[in-house]
């Protein structure tokens, strides 16, 4: 039975995996695709996504999280996988969450899920965008805890 640290350090891997299967072989076009009123680009959404993480990291730590300025597509994409790679170092280490944070179970159903959702969403846009990703299996994939650089 794994512990809770190494089942969300699984967790991040996964998002990893899978936000880099969606991301990878996207046309220079796609960061900036809109789908329609209201709807992110897919490069607000990723900015979106490391602020998810990043508010999950900062809560490991005494300092507080400040909004994200809009990168370059490359950028944005290192920034998300960067930020997984930071909240691993925080579940690896088995740092205490702050007093004033929420629980680790809350903040697991809330920002750390709501990053997978827009995985999916990406998976969405790429198809809109004309740009499928390629068929792969999530439940045989080599997921590794740890590894960012899928």
């Amino acid at each position: 039975m794994k512990t809770q640290q190494e089942t969300l350090r699984h967790f991040l891997a996964t998002l990893a995996f899978r936000f880099s299967h969606v991301v990878a072989d996207a046309p220079a076009s796609f960061a900036d695709f809109e789908a329609g009123q209201d709807v992110r680009t897919p490069r607000k959404i990723v900015r979106h996504m490391s602020g998810l993480i990043l508010f999950v990291h900062h809560c490991f730590i005494p300092e507080e999280a400040v909004p994200l300025p809009l990168l370059s597509w490359p950028e944005e994409v290192s920034r998300f996988l960067g930020a997984l790679k930071l909240l691993d170092e925080d579940f690896a280490q088995d740092k205490p969450l702050r007093p004033d944070a929420p629980a680790l179970e809350k903040l697991w159903q809330g920002p750390l899920t709501d990053s997978a959702t827009h995985i999916g969403q990406l998976a969405t846009l790429r198809r809109l965008d004309g740009s499928p990703i390629t068929k792969t299996s999530y439940a045989r994939a080599e997921i590794h805890i740890g590894r960012f650089d899928y």
